[in-house]
């Protein structure tokens, strides 16, 4: 059996991102790791190898699988994804690239990939109420105040993913990873006014189950 897998492309207008999502239709088949496996570079499968956990393995080889599926979306063609020892990926042959960037983030059933002509960042995570410590770590101390007045579960669910996805989707558009504290900055501070060159969009997973996010510098 090989499963049919349909990403969605989604446009945020000119000069914005395109954004591509995958749901994944299972997280313990081995005919569909297998599937998404054929389709990785050496590095990603080595990469998913270090998963102890055969859904995180499943999530990293869908990621591997989406980009290649958004070159051939984007560029027609297709790039070897490569990995510095940090886990940082880029692409062999950039010649044919023009500057094009990319992103990956994965959580639950959903893959996410952005491709973008400058530095670009994606994140998604599902609603959940946060852990103990989580939102001080997230959230500066004027946001917290304001997640804390929040009404009920629901609106702070999405207030506080809405707020991380953002964030994160900022520090891995920077590309320094947990360098900065996200509790260092508001969301108005990144994408307010003064952000002459950032640029940010959040948005509902297709299924309502959580969020994704962009980052990305104006061209």
């Amino acid at each position: 059996m090989t499963w049919c897998l349909q990403p969605e492309q989604i446009s945020f207008g000119s000069g914005a991102p395109e954004l591509f999502l995958l749901q994944l239709p299972s997280l313990t088949d081995d005919r569909l790791a297998a599937q998404l496996a054929a389709a990785c570079s050496a590095d990603r499968l080595a990469w998913a190898a270090r998963y102890r956990l055969p859904d995180d393995r499943l999530r990293s080889l869908a990621a591997g699988w989406l980009l290649g599926y958004a070159l051939h979306a984007v560029v027609g063609r297709s790039f070897e994804e490569l990995k510095e020892p940090g886990g940082r990926s880029y692409l062999s042959d950039r010649s044919d690239l023009s500057g094009l960037q990319f992103s990956i983030a994965h959580s639950g059933c959903w893959v996410a990939c952005a491709l973008h002509s400058g530095a670009v960042g994606v994140d998604l995570e599902l609603l959940q109420e946060p852990g103990e410590g989580v939102t001080e770590l997230v959230m500066a101390p004027s946001e917290l105040a304001v997640w804390q007045a929040l009404p009920d579960t629901a609106i702070r669910q999405r207030w506080f993913c809405c707020l991380w996805t953002l964030k994160e989707a900022w520090l891995k558009m920077l590309g320094t990873g947990l360098d900065r504290s996200p509790a260092d900055c508001t969301v108005e501070t990144l994408y307010g006014p003064s952000a002459d060159s950032l640029r940010g969009v959040s948005s509902l997973l297709p299924d309502g189950s959580g969020m994704v996010s962009l980052c990305w510098r104006l061209s």
